[in-house]
């Protein structure tokens, strides 16, 4: 009996290797700074991890004999070559990598060719140490094996699975209206699985075609609908954030929008901003003032700060306006507060009118400074000295509405010089508004008597 099945396992291996698609790495090239010697000790080691599955690598030597016979030159092949190449040897898919020097270190460019179409359908690429180059194969290794075909369903370690050709089983879930998630775990990597996010959304598994790492924010989201998603322990997860703080975590991608595969964009009201708990100051209470746009138009904005406020605008990144001369949409102004210190805000406007609270970066005594506006009251910090008991609720709160993290000081300074991704970040706070949810924090205009304030 035990013969028997051992034979039916040859069977089942031997077929296996029969329809299994053909795959050849060559040599590397060598460019500039660098010897061939050196170079093909990197091609030996690359191979030594590149394992993609579902493919049967082909044996360099063969390689060689081919390219004896056809009289082509190993180390200066061409790219119509290498592909007529690849058509002698019935391979699928072939591999090739130039190494230069950059900047004294070496730098290897990996590009994957089908055979069929000519077209390069995967790259990667490593700049690294000579002390680490058994590590830095390895993982260039797995990255380009995970871009080759449709990678899901988790295989350890590895970061690569079988691919299929089909959606995973189960559904996408969707949380809290807006946020849909991946119906299965794609593995533990160790980074950021770029390429093989790029192989799912290149085929629009379950229909869609913007699937991407969660943010920590939406990680905690997923943490309260664990049974609905069917997953264990979030802390092992990976996130945009943590993505390459070291070791390897489990990846389940996420979405963002309504559950038909729209978006949540558009222009909000005042009264989608007032039932998500955000304010506007009254007439009374507040100044008009003036600003100029991208464009050079000069748009002014109602109830923008309390009469008793020393706050100036002055240049308006991002927005729309309309034909009436109304500004909309997420901006940052860079003006001056308090004496003339130079800051940058961090609001939305609704219909010319600034959205209570904002965000307002700056620089203080102690370096990069964040605050939060209330319209007649402020609280923040600066940096690296952070508040917590004065910030309280503002890191927390407001990575839920833009799905930022403000004790970053990167995302403080793409702020503060105007650099930010506000298409992006107005996206997020859109979605935000539309979700359902509502501020909660130590801004509360109930606990601090701010009501009659406000409209």
């Amino acid at each position: 009996m035990k013969k028997i099945g051992l034979v039916v396992l040859i069977m089942l291996v031997s077929i296996s290797a029969t329809f299994a698609q053909k795959i050849a790495v060559l040599d590397f090239k060598a460019g500039v700074g660098i010897s061939q010697t050196d170079v093909d000790g990197l091609s030996s080691t690359f191979v030594t991890y590149f394992n993609p599955r579902g493919y049967q690598l082909v044996e360099r030597s063969q390689i060689n004999q081919v390219i004896e016979e056809q009289g082509f030159q190993q180390t200066s092949l061409t790219e119509s070559q290498m592909v007529r190449l690849g058509q002698i040897m019935n391979l699928s898919k072939i591999v090739v990598g130039d190494v230069n020097i950059v900047g004294g270190s070496p730098n290897l460019d990996v590009r994957v060719i089908d055979v069929q179409s000519g077209e390069v359908t995967g790259r990667d690429g490593a700049t690294f140490a000579w002390t680490n180059y058994r590590a830095t194969m390895q993982q260039l290794a797995q990255k380009v094996a995970s871009q080759i075909g449709v990678v899901y369903g988790g295989s350890g370690q590895s970061g690569y699975s079988q691919p299929t050709g089909k959606s995973p089983s189960g559904k996408v879930e969707t949380i809290l209206g807006y946020l849909q998630v991946y119906p299965e775990d794609l593995g533990s990597f160790n980074g950021a699985p770029t390429s093989v996010i790029a192989a799912i959304n290149r085929q629009k598994l379950n229909d869609y075609s913007d699937w991407r790492l969660p943010t920590n924010e939406e990680l905690s989201l997923m943490a309260t609908a664990k049974s609905q998603l069917g997953i264990g322990s979030i802390s092992g997860y990976m996130s945009q954030e943590n993505a390459h703080s070291g070791g390897a975590k489990t990846v389940r991608l996420v979405r963002s929008g309504d559950a038909n595969g729209g978006s949540s964009d558009g222009i909000l009201t005042q009264e989608d901003l007032q039932k998500a708990g955000f304010r506007f100051l009254q007439d009374w209470a507040s100044r008009n003032v003036s600003v100029r746009t991208e464009n050079g138009e000069v748009v002014v904005l109602s109830n923008a700060f309390p009469k008793n406020s020393d706050d100036m605008l002055e240049e308006c990144y991002g927005g729309t306006v309309s034909s009436q001369g109304v500004l909309n949409g997420l901006v940052i102004i860079q003006g001056t507060f308090s004496k003339g210190h130079a800051c940058s805000y961090l609001a939305y406007i609704c219909e010319g009118k600034i959205t209570y609270p904002f965000l307002r970066v700056y620089y203080g005594p102690h370096g990069l400074g964040i605050a939060l506006e209330e319209g007649i009251g402020s609280y923040g910090c600066y940096f690296p000295h952070w508040d917590g008991y004065r910030c309280e609720g503002l890191c927390g709160e407001m990575r839920n509405v833009y799905g930022k993290d403000f004790s970053n000081r990167n995302v403080l300074s793409e702020i503060n010089d105007a650099s930010m991704d506000l298409e992006g970040l107005e996206k997020t706070f859109i979605r935000f508004v539309k979700s359902g949810r509502k501020l909660v924090g130590p801004w509360s205009v109930d606990g601090h008597g701010y009501r009659s304030y406000y409209e």
